[in-house]
């Protein structure tokens, strides 16, 4: 009779429960205890988790938490979107939180997501310096009680598939008002059909100083490269215009491979005027000239060159305008003369201290002014040349 009844209400439950699979066992511990079957198939209908009773609560929900970017190079620049949905009742704050170092939170789309809303959290990861299996996190806070952080994670295995030669493209001087070019070779590892297929500046307030052209290469060219498939030639044009000193560019060249869709090749370098200045003693990045303590039962002498490029070189002539302190610096202007067959021409600056001056604190501290002398110039984009001259002249 026991067995009867189990077999029953077994079949029973699967029929009207739509359980596939599973044996509800009643133990019944007297010939007479009988269980109404109504009551053990509305048992096994009940839902696994019921609606709790209490205040509006937010209740965060993603489908996935993790993304497998599967393999991609390792000097190209990841982005993937994770999708997070509120199925709660209440408001979902979502605030950014921690990184790993090679994974940055670009953006939340939203912060405050209403219930049955969705948003989307951006991740972006620079697998730089890394070869082999790769994975990095990014955190999200939220004000669901159940969940008060969200781990995202992305992860796959980093290879050389998209190589920059140079990696990056330096240009150690650049002459102000001159345009100047580079080349930067662009080789494939796993692809023999790799194309770009566009670029453009991170920077993009001096993005308009700079023109690239690119053009495939060769076959006999892909050669010089081992196991290169296939390859691209970047050429980087520097217009003129670009602001003295040192700047930084970098060209995101956009590319058909899917795991290396994009490739960063850095730009860097410096823009000086035409007119330089050499000698020793002489620093570049102060623009002064360092003599130091002198003797001043010796005095002391030192010589600078001026050197003048581009096309106002042969044109550009230098006057002393005005010297600092007067009584002790003697300044003398040489002839000039053409270097580097034409490219350039040099002029040379004699400076000289008479022995018995002094004492004098000119090193440019609280206690003295620093030394100075300037040049005037017919030079259109520099018309002053200003040279400081750091020294100090000991008593007798």
């Amino acid at each position: 009779m026991k067995t009867w009844l189990i077999v029953i209400v077994s079949a029973l439950i699967g029929v009207g429960a739509g359980i596939a699979a599973g044996v509800i066992e009643v133990r019944i511990s007297t010939g007479t205890e009988t269980i109404p079957v109504d009551e053990i198939l509305k048992s096994a209908s009940k839902p696994a988790t019921e609606k709790l009773d209490g205040p509006p609560q937010p209740k965060v929900a993603i489908d996935k938490d993790v993304y497998d970017f599967g393999t991609m190079d390792a000097k190209s620049l990841g982005k993937h979107k994770f999708v997070v949905r509120n199925v709660g009742n209440a408001p979902l704050n979502l605030t950014k939180g921690s990184t790993t170092c090679k994974c940055a939170m670009s953006a939340l789309e939203k912060q405050k997501v209403l219930p049955g809303e969705s948003t989307t959290v951006s991740i972006e990861w620079t697998p730089k310096g890394y070869l082999g299996d790769f994975e990095q996190t990014a955190k999200v806070e939220t004000n669901d009680p159940l969940r008060p952080e969200l781990t995202l994670k992305v992860k796959g295995r980093i290879t050389t598939v998209l190589h920059a030669s140079p990696s990056e493209l330096v240009f150690t001087r650049i002459s102000a008002g001159h345009t100047t070019q580079g080349e930067v070779r662009l080789y494939a590892f796993a692809s023999d059909s790799m194309q770009v297929t566009g670029h453009e500046m991170k920077d993009p307030s001096t993005a308009e100083f700079f023109d690239v052209v690119f053009e495939p290469m060769s076959a006999a060219q892909v050669s010089g490269e081992a196991e290169a498939k296939s390859g691209y030639l970047m050429e980087v044009h520097v217009k003129s215009g670009l602001p003295q000193g040192p700047f930084q560019q970098t060209i995101l060249v956009r590319t058909n491979l899917a795991s290396a869709p994009v490739i960063e090749v850095p730009v860097t370098g410096k823009v000086g005027s035409d007119i330089s200045v050499f000698g020793r003693g002489w620093n570049e990045e102060t623009g002064a000239l360092k003599l130091g303590l002198l003797d001043p039962r010796k005095g002391a002498d030192a010589s600078l060159t001026l050197v003048v490029r581009g096309r106002h070189r042969d044109t550009t002539d230098f006057h002393v305008a005005e010297v600092f302190p007067p009584d002790i610096l003697q300044v003398e202007l040489g002839e000039k003369t053409q270097i580097n067959q034409g490219v350039a021409t040099q002029t040379p600056l004699k400076i000289h201290i008479t022995k018995g001056t002094g004492p004098a604190n000119h090193l440019g501290s609280k206690q003295g002014k620093i030394g100075r002398i300037v040049l005037d110039t017919n030079d259109p984009q520099m018309p002053k040349l200003t040279i400081r001259v750091s020294f100090a002249i000991e008593g007798e």
